[in-house]
């Protein structure tokens, strides 16, 4: 499970182990966390997101791995089909991972938004996705999303490229993402 956490503070006993993540002990997750490989790529996007939709606050955005992460994957390899029939770490141009991946892949996150001083507030969501998050749900989440902005006409907004969030509005992909292939594709639940 990936986390991530917007807010105008970092977590009180993470230390910074980079521009774009944390390691440490996060009390809001109850976890260990480590940096997101991935994070280096997505968070400067979300950040911008952010900083468009929110431009008059100040934003702490980290994308980091918990603890569970670790299990998840050795449980993954450690599927029978994985000895039969293994995923390739390097892959050459035009090739994919095997099939059986794309279909018991998998990914969930954690999202935590806080607000801090005198409004103090905090909201929570888990998004749960079905298939590999790699290929397949890649896949299927772009064509959904290209398929919904073809479709309306999107928000307004300056600064060149927008990005789904920001075009369509998070109500608009959430309903899109949840009701793809049959309402299998993505959960969300909110606390």
């Amino acid at each position: 499970r990936a986390n991530s956490v917007a807010g105008g503070e970092l977590p009180r006993s993470a230390t910074r182990s980079s521009e774009e993540g944390m390691s440490g002990y996060d009390p809001d997750f109850s976890s260990a966390i480590i940096p997101y490989i991935m994070a280096y790529i997505d968070a400067p996007t979300v950040r911008r997101s952010l900083a468009m939709t929110y431009p008059n606050d100040a934003i702490f955005f980290s994308e980091v791995m918990g603890s569970s992460v670790s299990a998840e994957l050795s449980k993954f390899l450690l599927d029978p089909q994985a000895i039969k029939d293994p995923p390739k770490m390097n892959l050459a141009p035009g090739e994919g991972p095997p099939e059986w991946t794309l279909e018991k892949g998998s990914l969930g996150a954690q999202g935590l938004a806080k607000r801090t001083g005198d409004s103090a507030k905090e909201a929570r969501v888990f998004m749960d996705c079905h298939n590999d998050p790699g290929y397949g749900g890649t896949a299927k989440w772009s064509i959904e999303l290209a398929l919904l902005l073809s479709s309306r006409v999107v928000r307004g907004g300056s600064g060149g490229y927008l990005t789904p969030t920001l075009a369509l509005g998070v109500d608009a992909m959430m309903k899109t993402l949840s009701e793809a292939d049959g309402g299998t594709l993505c959960t969300f639940k909110f606390e």
